[in-house]
């Protein structure tokens, strides 16, 4: 966990930009949805840009949720990848990518391009609530 660790911008930027490039080789990119199952740190907002970078919308999941409530929001938002970490606990159902298992540092190549052909009306997060606000 790496909850003290700072960075520039400069340098979030070049994690989301190789996780990008890894995201759309693994077929994530505009339309698509990809739930985020991490603590908030460095990798979550990383994981967060380089979902938007594809084109594509995140969902981030609460890792203290019941497992039938995951279950439910995996198959809902009908994610094609979930980016998390090889400690926390999810359902298999979905690909999976575990962060701290991947070097991003071998995977960048550089700025990644936006993508360009995404509506207005493309989603860019997914957002489950309780629906107890009424």
């Amino acid at each position: 966990r790496q909850s003290e660790q700072t960075l520039t911008y400069a340098e979030l930027d070049s994690r989301a930009n190789a996780l990008a490039q890894h995201l759309r080789k693994h077929g994530v990119g505009p339309g698509t949805r990809v739930a985020i199952l991490l603590d908030r740190s460095v990798e979550l907002l990383a994981s967060m840009l380089a979902t938007l970078k594809c084109g594509a919308a995140y969902l981030a999941l609460d890792r203290l949720a019941p497992e039938e409530r995951l279950r439910f929001m995996l198959e809902d938002s009908e994610a094609i990848m979930l980016l998390s970490r090889s400690d926390l606990t999810a359902p298999d159902m979905t690909p999976r990518l575990d962060l701290d298992t991947l070097e991003l540092s071998a995977l960048n190549q550089g700025p990644v391009m936006l993508a360009d052909e995404i509506a207005g009306e493309t989603p860019a997060c997914i957002i489950y609530t309780s629906g107890s606000t009424g």
